[in-house]
């Protein structure tokens, strides 16, 4: 009888398990008090995952992995949609601005520039050496600019597939790079410490904004192009604010 009653403990503890997995991983979950709720998680990758967008319209998201993949699925209903396959791990993608198509960076420092509608393969930039870290398409979407272990900022004409300018000043890898809203400047960040400011347009340097103490490892432009936030492996958080006498800066810690 002993041995019975045992056996029924088991079986109601294993069931309970498996329900409580369900709901954990079914479920949304409210995380610290309420005021962020986790609404899905995706499992599908094999290996770490360095990069997500949602595209323009919110219709899509994209994520990218050292697993060489990248899997585009639907926002709504996490749906996959399109797996694309690269011969090495992929370190960043971007969106066009139509939502129409993917540009993804990798460890072969080679771009490639994919259909979404049917994961087909449009093009493939050859590669400028090392690792390609980050990659932008401009707001007008017939340019890219791409970025990495090569210390240079690069800007692609998508129709041909050239090189249009180079940009030459950081001294060691660089970790991000971005277009302004209006497309009349991009922001690159680097190891060195340093943002820079660029003229995509004749590949001029506009600016150079020290200030961190450690490696720029992200930034974003403000919606109306005023301002830019930038992080740092120094723990701080600076917002650039463009004025006519200079540029302005306040630190978070």
């Amino acid at each position: 009888m002993r041995k019975k009653i045992v056996i029924i403990l088991i079986c109601i503890i294993g069931i309970t398990l498996l329900v409580a997995t369900y709901l954990y991983t079914a479920s949304p979950k409210t995380i610290d008090s309420g005021i962020v709720v986790l609404r899905k998680t995706f499992t599908d990758h094999k290996a770490e995952v360095w990069a997500v967008k949602f595209s323009p319209d919110g219709k899509l998201i994209a994520s990218g992995s050292v697993d060489s993949t990248v899997i585009i699925r639907e926002s709504r209903s996490g749906n996959i949609i399109a797996i694309l396959k690269q011969p090495e791990g992929v370190t960043n993608l971007d969106f066009s601005p139509d939502s129409k198509n993917i540009v993804t960076a990798s460890y072969d420092s080679k771009l490639r520039l994919w259909n979404v509608a049917d994961g087909s393969l449009i093009k493939i930039f050859p590669g400028t050496g090392g690792t390609v870290w980050s990659v932008a398409f401009s707001p007008d979407g017939k340019t890219i600019a791409s970025t990495g272990e090569d210390k240079v900022v690069h800007i692609w004409d998508i129709g041909s597939g050239n090189i249009i300018h180079n940009l030459e000043g950081h001294k060691l890898n660089i970790w991000v790079v971005k277009f302004s809203p209006d497309g009349r400047t991009i922001a690159s960040g680097s190891f060195d410490t340093d943002i820079k400011l660029w003229n995509p347009s004749d590949g001029s340097l506009i600016k150079t904004i020290s200030g961190h103490t450690e490696a720029v490892v992200d930034l974003a432009f403000s919606h109306d192009g005023k301002k830019l936030a930038t992080v740092s492996d120094d723990k701080t958080i600076r917002i650039w604010a463009f004025q006519h006498s200079g540029i302005r800066s306040l630190e978070f810690t």
